[in-house]
């Protein structure tokens, strides 16, 4: 006799006050807690089950209406913790794990991750999608850097990260989901400029207390903030102090969605996964650090004393004070390329970025160690 699966339904009110339906906690939880979030994709795949929008702390303590809904929108966050921590464990297998075909896999699982949580506007699952789509992200750069591994799958993983969690519409649906209610007209947020302008102008109209703003103040330029929404929320808008590690899911759980939702940097991060991949496929290798062979510098040397005679003087590019080895060497390599197209000059920058920080051994994006 099949089990029978406990569903637990969890209403949340959509934007237009209409109850919902929350998707079955109780299977995707013991899913992940079976078998961490492989196990998730499996049975959520299998059950077609979506994921339920995860509040931030702020919304259960400020849009819960009763002792009910708050107990079940806290029985959600849980599960989103539960995710937390299978993403951790996540980050810590991905550390011991060479760039092969056993990365490739986990990543794409991660991807996969990433693309379920953005299927229902939440805070947490931006938040989740978000750290998810970093790991990918930091992956494949180790596995462009190997150039055994097949270039093909390389490809395959950075056209994947196209769908960045951090999107202008994907904050803009997940604040509408935060504040219960269409506090932003989605189809009008078409840029993370625009965005910003549009959380500007609440925060402006906060500062104001949503009063008779004085003459010599203006709003802030935005075509996607719903105004009269916006002055019946301006609790919304209040922010809590930054956590000096707000990127980690952990750190940021109990944190205001602005603190943890800012857009813009995850478009850096796929132009250094695409800067190494073309590097990768123009050049054929990686160069090493930059250093001057002895003929090289004997010929050096030689212009430096010409020039010297009428008066022109020559400084080496490694005694630049901003001279980077690393960056020289790529920059020689790709110029130097067959096939030049001036319209792609600065591309190694992001290639060269990309390596250091693979051969730095950050785990991580947001790492800076490879920049140093």
């Amino acid at each position: 006799m099949r089990n029978l699966v406990l569903f637990i339904f969890v209403f949340s009110m959509s934007a237009n006050g209409v109850a919902k339906e929350a998707p079955d906690i109780k299977g995707l939880s013991t899913a992940v807690e079976a078998g961490g979030l492989s196990n998730l994709m499996r049975f959520a795949e299998s059950s077609r089950t979506p994921p339920p929008a995860i509040p931030s702390k702020w919304h259960v303590e400020h849009r819960t209406k009763t002792p009910e809904e708050r107990r079940l929108a806290e029985a959600v966050r849980d599960f989103g913790f539960l995710l937390v921590e299978s993403l951790e464990q996540e980050e810590r297998v991905q550390r011991e794990t060479p760039a092969d075909g056993r990365l490739y896999a986990q990543t794409e699982g991660l991807l996969d991750f990433s693309d379920w949580c953005m299927k229902t506007p939440g805070w947490g699952n931006v938040v989740l999608a978000n750290h998810a789509w970093m790991l990918a992200a930091n992956a494949s750069l180790r596995l462009t850097s190997n150039i055994d591994f097949p270039i093909e799958k390389c490809e395959a993983i950075t056209m994947r990260l196209v769908n960045d969690p951090l999107a202008p519409r994907m904050r803009a649906a997940a604040m509408n989901a935060e504040a219960n209610t269409n506090l932003f007209n989605i189809a009008k947020v078409d840029s993370d400029e625009e965005m910003d302008m549009a959380c500007g102008a609440g925060w402006f109209l906060m500062t104001f207390d949503g009063k008779t703003i004085p003459e010599g103040f203006h709003m802030p330029p935005n075509k996607s903030l719903n105004i009269p929404v916006a002055k019946a929320n301006l609790d919304f808008f209040s922010e809590a102090p930054l956590s000096p590690d707000w990127e980690s899911p952990r750190a940021s759980w109990n944190y205001r969605l602005f603190t943890t939702l800012r857009g813009g940097s995850n478009k850096y991060f796929y132009q250094r996964a695409q800067g190494l991949l073309q590097f990768r496929k123009e050049i054929g290798f990686f160069p090493k650090k930059f250093v001057r062979s002895e003929e090289e510098r004997a010929a050096l040397n030689k212009d430096i004393q010409t020039y010297a005679a009428h008066g022109i003087k020559i400084t080496p590019v490694e005694e630049a004070p901003s001279f980077d080895p690393w960056k020289e060497a790529f920059r020689r390599v790709w110029y130097e390329r067959g096939n030049r197209k001036t319209s792609e000059d600065n591309h190694y920058v992001y290639a060269v970025s990309a390596y250091k920080l693979v051969i730095s051994g950050a785990f991580s994006p947001l790492d800076k160690r490879g920049e140093e």
